[in-house]
């Protein structure tokens, strides 16, 4: 796995910019958020954007 820093915190948003539908992109930032500042308010938002993208993502409600 990569390391996660601020530059995959940054490339991580950037991909929630270009994609922002996409459940998957939501849950990586999510992971970001927690392990690089960790500012788990902003990482629970984007897991929760990621369930309601995609309802049945065992990854995003395992996050939670």
């Amino acid at each position: 796995m990569a390391s996660l820093g601020p530059a995959a915190l940054a490339r991580h948003a950037r991909c929630a910019e270009l994609d922002p539908k996409n459940a998957n992109v939501r849950i990586g930032l999510g992971v970001a958020l927690q392990n690089v500042r960790p500012d788990h308010g902003q990482a629970e938002a984007m897991f929760r954007a990621a369930i309601e993208l995609d309802p049945r993502s065992a990854l995003a409600h395992n996050n939670l």
